[in-house]
């Protein structure tokens, strides 16, 4: 504890670091009491503790306003959103905006119609436009992404006697700044002018920029917004004296389009014939706490992209609001040196369209190490499937059999919504039993055993003839027994032109084996392998023609997910035992 000597005597003293109200009030009293000045005075009963409350209250306000600014100084104590977006600013770091969602449709026209940004599309009764310019003649796909075109003519001119100016962009709710446009009139013709780069989009980056080079800097504004400024000449152009600036940009209304799947178009000549990919990848701005979380793993990458961390950090998050992951070529199965893959989805899970994988390819190709091959792969949704028992004691709750069975059922939406919503995510057996036993009192123990499951579609007209894929999970040993890693299942095939139903299953040596369903006699010696190890199935000599899914048993109740592996939680057979 501090003391402050005071002047009235040689005994009163003030004793700081006090915050509660009352004990800077007696602080204040008892420096009054022992003052020769105030001797004799009662403090309870005149005005004098009036003044003291006043006094107190002065204090605690100052002492209140003195924390807050205190706490507002610092990243990890900032709640304010103009105090976090100015405290990263040096970590050059600029908090993502709202993305709008983005989606694929097919359209046709009897005669050539061109379209581009700007010309509207309907969706669940909000706008969408074309994502670039396009020419239709004939059917063909294009990408739409939700949002108005918006205009905002900046209404300040370039003074070049005015040091480090900054032009606002005015009304940013909804501004996807990934669709930002600027344009520096410097004639003064009364047209918009000339179109300036973002500098991120120059090679190199911001080391990449020469003295005359027309590029513009986009960051945070002291209100939260977003504000562009200009070069000096030295780095990046400087427009002349007088220029206008003008804004061109995509109003979205963020997730809020993720999943809209029935599109109807309003451009004359054209018509929209179905949905390839729903809306995905839309997002609202970046909120505080992720911008926290954010700022510094982006400040680690400044801007490269050299690790697998920071393609996930600095490339997909940062630039493109999705989820994802990426990985180097020597950890795929077999390794493929020189390249890296890269895999994101959008919110709840849904696909990306293609215009986007392709912009996440040429972002990671400006920012990527040379010689360095971008691959772009889409995610592989795995199923967890959850067979077995849950063991309860009827006496110790005053659950029902079906409360119970809808008690774990919303337990399994939990744990999938909370632990396996991300790539590189695992299921942890132990951590889940634990957890279900907690739900209810009557829950006294589980046996239950998860499968690895993944399934495929197949038909005449779009026939499987190979499939390779890895679930990184190394997968029990079978010992030998048939059918104990790969359950054996149905399936249907052609051969020789004729319709064949056949049961294939591994011979418990690493081979895939298909007999006749209907007489079990041998239909192919050999129609792929198993590699236990590594958790990758091969599946090859048969022309598949119906539907199907595997199922896998992992060595042990724990399921990792690498790569581009997504993991999915499903109840399969849980039963209730008492």
């Amino acid at each position: 504890m501090a003391y402050v000597q005071g002047s009235t005597s040689s005994d009163p003293i003030i004793m700081l670091g006090n915050l509660d109200f009352y004990e800077i009030r007696d602080s204040l009293k008892n420096y009054l009491t022992e003052s020769d000045s105030f001797s004799g005075y009662d403090f309870e009963g005149s005005a004098l503790s009036t003044l003291l409350d006043l006094l107190t209250y002065n204090s605690v306000f100052y002492s209140y306003y003195a924390n807050m600014i205190a706490n507002e100084s610092f990243l990890d104590t900032a709640t304010k959103k103009n105090s976090v977006g100015s405290l990263v600013k040096p970590l050059s770091y600029l908090p993502a905006s709202a993305r709008g969602a983005r989606a694929t449709i097919k359209v046709t026209s009897t005669q050539e119609v061109n379209i581009g940004p700007g010309d509207a599309f309907s969706g669940n009764g909000m706008v969408w436009t074309p994502v670039r310019d396009y020419v239709v003649n004939g059917e063909r796909e294009i990408d739409i992404m939700q949002g108005t075109w918006t205009i905002d003519n900046h209404g300040d001119f370039v003074e070049n006697s005015q040091p480090h100016q900054r032009f606002k962009i005015n009304s940013t709710e909804g501004l996807d700044t990934s669709t930002l446009k600027v344009y520096v009139n410097e004639t003064g013709d009364g047209g918009v002018g000339t179109e300036w780069n973002d500098v991120n989009d120059i090679e190199g980056g911001i080391v990449g920029v020469t003295a005359g080079q027309k590029v513009y800097f986009l960051s945070s504004s002291v209100d939260g917004g977003y504000e562009v400024y200009f070069g000096d000449n030295i780095l990046g152009a400087r427009p002349n004296n007088n220029s206008t600036v003008t804004f061109h940009f995509l109003r979205t209304l963020g997730e809020r389009g993720n999943g809209v799947a029935s599109f109807t178009d309003n451009i004359v000549d054209l018509n929209v014939v179905s949905t390839v990919l729903g809306g995905a990848g839309g997002s609202n701005p970046e909120d505080i706490e992720t911008t926290k979380q954010r700022a510094p793993l982006f400040f680690q990458t400044q801007g490269r992209a050299v690790t697998a961390n920071d393609l996930k950090t600095t490339i997909i998050q940062s630039n493109l609001g999705l989820i994802g992951n990426a990985w180097g070529g020597e950890d795929q199965d077999p390794p493929q040196y020189g390249k890296v893959f890269i895999t994101a989805y959008g919110d709840a899970m849904n696909e990306i369209s293609n215009e986007t994988k392709e912009q996440i390819k040429e972002l990671v190709t400006k920012k990527c190490v040379v010689s360095i091959l971008p691959v772009f792969v889409d995610p592989n949704m795995l199923d967890i499937l959850l067979e077995g028992y849950v063991y309860y004691d009827p006496y110790a709750t005053t659950s029902t059999q079906g409360d119970l069975l809808n008690i774990i059922n919303q337990y399994i939406r939990e744990y999938e919504s909370n632990k396996l919503n991300d790539f590189e995510s695992a299921f942890n057996y132990s951590e889940f039993a634990v957890g279900l036993l907690e739900k209810d009192s009557g829950f006294v123990g589980d046996n239950i055993i998860p499968y690895i499951s993944k399934s495929f579609s197949a038909s005449a007209a779009d026939p499987i003839t190979s499939i390779s894929y890895s679930v990184n999970t190394e997968l029990a040993d079978p010992g030998g027994l048939e059918g104990t890693v790969l359950e054996g299942f149905d399936i249907n095939v052609m051969k020789d032109g004729q319709l064949q139903n056949v049961y294939v299953v591994d011979d418990g040596n690493s081979v895939i084996r298909a007999y006749y369903s209907d007489n079990n006699a041998l239909f192919e010696t050999s129609v792929g392998s198993v590699f236990y190890k590594k958790g990758r199935v091969q599946l090859d000599g048969l022309h598949i023609v119906g539907d199907f899914r595997i199922r896998l048993r992992p060595r042990t109740n724990n399921v990792f997910a690498k790569g581009n592996i997504l993991l999915n939680l499903v109840n399969d057979g849980i039963v209730l035992v008492n």
